[in-house]
């Protein structure tokens, strides 16, 4: 019999060993969301995507070569379980499950509780409001559902379009996509591109008549330097001469129209780095009338998680899980960068990258290029891409000015 006082990770761990041949088990914890995997997702993420059986996995396993989905595996081996247990094993994966989401969402409702009555508390814990692992779920039939796809195509719940000044053929994204990543070394434009990007949505935004804002976090040289790389993207000044005293009367002049324009763009801009206090921005501004349309990062590994720098493949991790968690519960696509070295140039994904990269829709690989004959001056390669094929495109980046042509 499994212990009640389990920490978390052995009835997970249990789940898992039992799923690994069991195609059943596998479709209810996808289906259910009392059962999801929160410590192992590396392993479960790459079980998921193969069929029951465990030389199949384990092969899958030993070639990928990843040391935290090998040290997953080994725990799930060494874990030793009676097929004759699994319910209770369940039953204590949901308790430890809906624990975890009591605690997550305990500080967003203490954030509240001043300004929300009970039954929008409980709102935020859909397990407090009913008995069993679905409370507060709904079964659609076929007519029900495409009723509601009509519904959200009518009141704009599909989310409005992304753009992020690539080309022509991969500039905007649209709804399914939750973590939009932008990877890169020192130097190589991911914040000019974040910046770029932020604007020109913005501005699709604007005329288009959408009300959505742009919640933008620049974690790295604070909101006036943000602010100067926003206006320098409008107005197409070198960004240096938009600083400070280096401001002159006839670029003050130049840029006056671009203050109005930029006073129009639905932008809001924080310096916050607190996981905790980035997620109740969020969500604050989720609950008002216009929303949010997007949240951009820059970058994700300036984020304090726990009280520190989230450098950590295990704090990056959980990172990501809880970005995607709040953008599924609100239906907003997070575009962010992340500070990425390569190890060796010939890896398919950036050292570093494997902590995120499972999360993400898409990652996009920004690398900068020798621009002395006047040619493209970065590459931008589609490392992945859950909902859409792989690319890669030269682009023209004008650093100074902070613009993607």
């Amino acid at each position: 019999m499994p212990d009640k006082e389990d920490n978390g990770s052995c009835a997970e761990l249990a789940l898992l060993k039992f799923a690994i041949e069991d195609e059943g088990l596998r479709q209810l914890i996808q289906e259910t969301p009392s059962l999801r995997i929160m410590h192992y997702v590396d392993l479960w993420s790459l079980m998921i995507e193969l069929p029951a059986g465990r030389d199949v996995l384990e092969e899958a396993v030993m070639s990928s070569g990843d040391p935290v989905i090998l040290r997953q595996w080994r725990e799930v081996n060494d874990i030793e379980v009676e097929e004759s247990d699994i319910n209770d094993w369940i039953h204590l994966h949901r308790e430890n499950v809906i624990r975890n989401e009591v605690r997550r969402t305990a500080r967003r409702m203490l954030y509240d509780s001043s300004r929300k009555n009970v039954d929008e508390l409980l709102n935020y814990v859909p397990y407090l409001s009913g008995s069993g692992p679905t409370a507060g779920s709904r079964l659609l039939d076929s007519q029900s559902m495409i009723d509601l796809y009509n519904r959200s195509l009518q009141s704009g719940r599909m989310g409005p379009p992304i753009k992020l000044g690539i080309s022509r053929d991969y500039d905007s994204f649209w709804d399914g996509y939750r973590l939009l990543l932008i990877v890169g070394d020192t130097g190589h434009g991911k914040s000019t591109l974040l910046s770029w990007s932020a604007i020109a949505t913005a501005r699709l935004w604007r005329s288009s008549m959408l009300d959505s804002r742009i919640l933008f976090f620049t974690l790295e040289g604070g909101i006036p330097r943000q602010i100067t790389r926003f206006l320098s993207a409008l107005s197409g000044i070198n960004r240096i001469h938009l600083e400070g005293s280096n401001v002159d009367p006839e670029t003050l002049e130049a840029l006056e129209p671009y203050l109005e324009e930029f006073k129009e763009l639905n932008i809001v801009a924080s310096d916050e780095r607190q996981l905790d206090s980035m997620i109740e921005h969020i969500e604050s501004l989720a609950l008002e009338p216009n929303g949010i349309g997007a949240v951009y990062i820059d970058y994700i590994q300036m984020i304090y998680y726990n009280g520190t720098a989230s450098n950590e493949e295990s704090a990056l991790r959980a990172i990501a899980n809880i970005l995607v968690d709040v953008g599924d519960r609100y239906n907003i696509p997070i575009i962010a960068a992340s500070q990425l070295s390569f190890a060796d140039k010939n890896r398919p994904i950036p050292f570093g990258a494997r902590a995120i990269a499972h999360k993400a829709n898409l990652m996009l690989w920004l690398n900068k290029l020798n621009d002395s004959d006047g040619g493209p001056t970065a590459k931008v390669k589609c490392m992945k891409n859950t909902l859409g094929p792989l690319f890669e495109e030269t682009l023209m980046i004008d650093y100074a000015t902070n613009r993607v042509f």
